[in-house]
């Protein structure tokens, strides 16, 4: 009797191990399915494809058996890759309370859904929401892998760059630490998951304003890149773009400009010389050969970038309208004040459109406008141009703000060239008594002000 049972128990066992194996086989057609759509670009496909399949595993297993919720998760997954962050988060806290109602809150599946929803949470710009996942994650992680375990390691990662968007660096910096010592404890100096926590570190200390020691880890990541992907992979262009911004932040711009060049001519073959990343690098690389006044040198980068811009986003994008002041502002200072008063009509324009007519960048593009003319002469059309800004900015910003002062003076320069001169004293005096009320009477401010007050009544 006992040998029959044993059998019946053996053959019981065995039935249930081909049904696993068979679940598992499914599981992973089914997630080849899915990823054969994602890999086509079609995330409609995808998404109606595990759509269906929740509703048949909720039939057939229940709403909250972790293969249902597992499907919920991939779902959310998909939906938030489509830029559907709040349907999304949905799906998250939904797979959330399944699996911590079947499986319990430090499961290591419990915690992976924690984190996604923390990531979901940061694209919503629900920063104190996402940290305090990432922590629970975290703090799971920890307790369950050990502080040297991957999924820890990546959750510290992912802890540093949330802090440093909000730019909390100190704590940001805590966390890179721990997380490339981690690394570098469990996989050595030179393995890819160093390295990128080496990268994430060097961003950091950018944003947070220590160059030096940005430099010394974006070399380390450059030398780490370039022997394991080679000299033009798209990560080792990031790299070397993102040395190149932290040496020109240095000063050291002969060498920045060299490593900007060498980002250039690798995104140009790897993306095309019209994608906007490409058109950013030749945009940054411009404008800081325009403040050296390497203006010719400029003139190639910035005008490249607008037409790139122009092409790829359209003539009214924000990144667009950006380098054609730009490039304005350069034709400027080389003299063609007819091509940079166009080019500042055209942004003026886009501005009013997309922003209004009060939003400072309009205001301060209504200014650039106004001393372009003060600048060829057309004083009547620069005074129309200030009193414009100057109705706004009082409003917006009140009397006595710096910005309102300057356009006050600028207004000044454009009634005193008109033969004037009552109308401009009084706004120079304004002026003047302005920034001794804001600054203070030994500001420089105010005793330029006084100093352009007493040469304008010598005249």
């Amino acid at each position: 009797m006992q040998d029959s049972n044993k059998g019946k128990g053996m053959a019981k066992d065995a039935k249930n191990s081909r049904i696993l194996a068979d679940e598992h086989k499914n599981i992973i057609a089914e997630n080849q399915r899915v990823e054969a759509l994602l890999r086509q670009g079609d995330h409609n496909g995808a998404k109606a494809l595990l759509s269906e399949l929740l509703v048949g595993r909720e039939k057939s297993l229940g709403p909250n058996h972790p293969d249902t919720l597992r499907v919920v998760g991939n779902l959310a997954a998909v939906v938030g890759a489509g830029g559907g962050f709040e349907e999304a988060e949905l799906l998250l806290r939904r797979a959330l309370a399944g699996y911590e109602k079947t499986l319990g809150s430090e499961h290591l599946d419990t915690l992976q859904i924690v984190r996604n929803l923390g990531a979901t949470l940061k694209h919503r710009g629900e920063y104190t929401g996402a940290e305090t996942l990432y922590r629970r994650a975290l703090a799971g992680f920890e307790k369950k892998l050990g502080p040297t375990d991957i999924q820890t390691l990546m959750t510290l990662s992912i802890l540093g760059n949330l802090l440093s968007a909000q730019n909390e660096h100190n704590g940001a910096e805590e966390f890179y630490y721990r997380a490339l010592e981690g690394f570098e404890k469990t996989k050595g100096p030179d393995d890819i998951g160093t390295l990128v926590a080496a990268m994430n570190l060097a961003s950091g200390l950018a944003r947070k304003g220590d160059f030096a020691g940005a430099e010394k880890f974006y070399r380390r990541v450059l030398a780490g890149y370039e022997k394991t992907f080679g000299l033009e992979h798209r990560e080792t262009l990031a790299c070397v773009y993102g040395l190149g911004k932290v040496l020109a932040a240095k000063g050291e711009y002969i060498e920045a400009e060299a490593f900007y060049r060498r980002a250039i001519a690798g995104e140009e073959k790897s993306l095309g010389p019209e994608d906007p990343y490409t058109l950013d690098i030749l945009s940054e690389l411009g404008n800081m050969l325009l403040k050296l006044g390497e203006y010719v040198k400029a003139e190639d980068l910035l005008r490249r970038a607008v037409v790139g811009y122009e092409k790829t986003l359209g003539p009214e994008h924000p990144g667009t309208v950006l380098a054609i002041q730009e490039y304005a502002t350069l034709l400027a200072l080389l003299g063609d004040l007819n091509g940079a008063e166009s080019l500042t009509r055209r942004a003026l324009a886009s501005f009013e459109k997309a922003l209004g007519l009060e939003h400072p960048k309009t205001v301060s593009c209504v200014n650039y406008l106004g001393g372009l003319l003060l600048q060829k002469g057309d004083y009547k059309g620069a005074e129309a141009l200030f009193r414009r800004a100057l109705a706004v900015e009082e409003k917006v910003l009140g009397p006595e703000h710096p910005d309102t002062l300057g356009t006050l003076a600028d207004l000044g320069i454009s009634l005193d060239n008109q033969g004037d001169h009552e109308g401009a004293e009084a706004l120079y005096r304004r002026v003047y008594s302005g920034n001794e009320i804001t600054f203070g009477s030994e500001h420089p401010a105010t005793f330029t002000s006084a100093l352009f007050l007493g040469r304008f009544l010598l005249k």
